[in-house]
C-alpha cells in the first residue's frame, strides 16, 4: 500500500494508551502527521483548532465523547471519525446525530481506516476550496475582499449615490508581542473579537477580513468624522471585552488608517495601499487613527529629511569616534620595551588601535606609533633604538559636525582621522568605520563572540567597528585589527 503525504493533521483521543501509540505509529508509517491525547477535559490542548484537521475519537469513552460533541467547534474545517465498539442497537445513528462525520468499527482495520482518512482529506479540501470561493470569511463571518471590492465598485458606478465613502483599515496593536507572550491563541482571540466588534457595529456586509487581525471597512460617508466615530466605538467595544481582559490581563488597542475612495485607481489597489499603510501607522505608538493623505505627506517629509541628512545634522565627531585605549607620554625606550613584552606575552595584538598617540607634558599630540611594528617580534630590537615615531595624521576637532568629518575624508588622502580637543588626542575615526555606521545593517550576529574557557577579560570588550585589514608599517606585514 502506498503512503499518502498530507498537511492535514490527525488527532487521536482515547484513554487507551495502547490504542494511541498503535494508531499513531501506523498512520505515521503511511505519511500522516498524528497527534495523540488521553485528556478529555474542556481545557485540553487538542480541543481548540483554527486550521483543517481530522479527529479520531474513541467511542468506548462514551461519557467523554458526549462532552466533546457538546462543545462548539472552533474550526469549520474539522472532520470527526468515531471508533465505535461492536454492540447491537442504534448507536451508529446516535453518534452520527450527535456530531460524528464518519464511523469505523473497533478494533480498527488499518486498510479501512486509511481509506476513510483519504475520504476525509478530500472532504476537507473541498470545504477549503468552497471557502475561498465563498463571499464570506468562515472565521470572522465578514465578507471576503473580492466581495467588498464588488460592493464598492457597484456603489461608485451608481450615479444616484452622491454621498461619497471612505475606507477604514483596522488592525490590532502589538501582534508580535501578544504572540510571543501568550501564543497564537491570543492573536486569534484578538482577531475574532475585533471581527465581532465590526459585526456589532453593523458592518458584516461592508467589511472584509484581509489578513491576520486586519480588516477593511467601507464607511458610507466622505467625512473623516464618521471614521473617527467608528474607530472610537470599536476601541470601546474591544476594551470592554471580558474575554481578552480576563484571560490575557491586557487592555487591547487598535490602529487604523482612513482613506477617501478615489475614482482614479482600482478599488483593489486602494485597499492594498491602505493595508500597506497600516504597517507605517503602527509606528505612531498604537491607539490612533491616521488619515491616509496626512500619513503619506509625513512619510514624504521624513524621506526628504533623510536624503538631506537631517537625522545626523547634530552628530559631532566625538559621537562616532573610537577612544584610544592607550596613550603614551613622550617617547621613551622603556615604554616601548614594556609594550613589546606585554603584547608578545599575551598575543592580543587585535585589541590595539590602528595607531598609538604620543603626547608631551601638556598632553598635546606630537606623534604616533605604528602598533603593528611594536608587536612584531623581529622588529622589537630595532624599535628600541630607531624610535619609530610617525608624523601626526590629519585631525578633526571633537565638536565638528559629522558632515565636516565626511568632507575631511574627501579632502584628505587618508583612511584615519584623529579626533582632538585643543590638540589633545581623544580617539580616532576610520573611513570604513564611519561608512559602516551609515550603510551597514546590524544583525544579531554582528557582535556575537562565544566566550570559551580561559578567555581573558579583554574578550568582554565589544567592538563597535568590524575587523578590517591593517598594514603594519614599513615591514609590509598585513594584520587584522579589531577596534575596541
Amino acid at each position: 500500500m502506498t503512503s499518502v503525504k498530507t498537511a492535514i493533521s490527525v488527532t487521536i483521543v482515547s484513554t487507551d494508551t495502547a490504542l494511541l501509540h498503535d494508531l499513531a505509529w501506523t498512520l505515521a508509517s503511511f505519511g500522516y502527521s498524528a497527534t495523540t491525547s488521553s485528556n478529555w477535559s474542556n481545557d485540553a490542548v487538542w480541543l481548540p483548532s483554527a486550521g483543517a484537521r481530522i479527529t479520531l475519537l474513541d467511542g468506548r469513552d462514551a461519557e467523554h465523547l458526549d462532552r466533546a460533541f457538546a462543545r462548539s467547534r472552533d474550526s469549520l474545517f474539522e472532520y470527526c471519525i468515531v471508533m465505535r465498539p461492536q454492540t447491537p442497537g442504534g448507536q451508529s445513528e446516535r453518534l452520527l446525530a450527535a456530531g460524528a462525520d464518519d464511523l469505523i468499527v473497533y478494533p480498527v482495520n488499518a486498510c479501512e481506516l486509511l481509506s476513510r482518512l483519504r475520504a476525509a482529506v478530500r472532504r476537507l479540501e473541498f470545504e477549503r476550496r468552497m471557502s475561498v470561493l465563498a463571499n464570506r470569511d468562515p472565521q470572522s463571518g465578514l465578507v471576503s475582499k473580492a466581495r467588498l471590492v464588488q460592493c464598492i465598485e457597484s456603489l461608485r458606478n451608481d450615479a444616484s449615490d452622491v454621498r461619497g465613502y471612505r475606507l477604514l483599515a483596522v488592525t490590532g496593536d502589538h501582534i508580535e508581542l501578544l504572540r510571543g507572550q501568550y501564543g497564537e491563541q491570543a492573536v486569534r482571540g484578538l482577531s475574532r473579537t475585533l471581527g465581532r466588534c465590526l459585526v456589532k457595529q453593523g458592518y458584516q456586509d461592508n467589511c472584509a477580513s484581509v489578513g491576520e487581525c486586519r480588516f477593511v471597512a467601507l464607511v458610507r460617508s466622505s467625512a473623516p468624522d464618521e471614521c473617527h466615530k467608528l474607530f472610537d466605538r470599536l476601541q470601546a467595544d474591544l476594551q470592554g471585552s471580558e474575554t481578552l481582559t480576563r484571560k490575557l490581563h491586557i487592555c487591547p488597542s487598535i490602529t487604523a488608517v482612513s482613506a477617501l475612495v478615489r475614482d482614479d485607481a482600482s478599488i483593489s489597489d486602494q485597499i492594498d495601499r491602505c493595508i500597506q499603510m497600516l504597517n507605517h501607522a503602527r509606528s505612531f505608538g498604537g491607539d490612533i487613527l491616521v488619515d491616509f493623505d496626512e500619513l503619506q505627506s509625513t512619510m514624504a517629509d521624513w524621506k526628504a529629511g533623510m536624503e538631506a541628512g537631517t537625522p545626523i545634522e547634530n552628530v559631532a565627531a566625538c559621537d562616532v569616534m573610537e577612544s584610544f585605549p592607550l596613550v603614551m607620554r613622550d617617547f621613551e625606550s622603556g615604554n616601548v620595551a614594556n609594550i613589546v613584552a606585554t603584547f608578545n606575552a599575551t598575543g592580543e595584538v587585535a585589541t590595539l588601535p590602528p595607531c598609538i598617540p604620543i603626547v608631551d607634558g601638556s598632553e598635546a599630540l606630537i606623534g604616533m606609533i605604528d602598533p603593528g611594528g611594536i608587536a612584531s617580534p623581529e622588529c622589537a630590537g630595532s624599535l628600541l633604538t630607531a624610535k619609530p615615531m610617525l608624523p601626526i595624521p590629519a585631525t578633526v576637532c571633537c565638536d565638528q559636525a559629522i558632515s565636516e568629518v565626511f568632507d575631511a575624508f574627501a579632502q584628505q588622502d587618508c583612511d584615519l582621522l584623529v579626533v582632538v580637543d585643543n590638540n589633545r588626542p581623544l580617539g580616532y575615526v576610520t573611513r570604513e568605520g564611519l561608512a559602516s555606521l551609515v550603510v551597514d545593517p546590524i544583525d544579531s550576529g554582528t557582535y556575537f563572540d562565544p566566550l570559551t574557557k580561559g578567555s581573558s577579560v579583554r574578550r568582554l570588550i565589544v567592538p563597535v567597528e568590524p575587523i578590517v585589514p591593517f598594514k603594519a608599517g614599513p615591514q609590509g606585514v598585513e594584520r587584522e585589527t579589531v577596534f575596541s
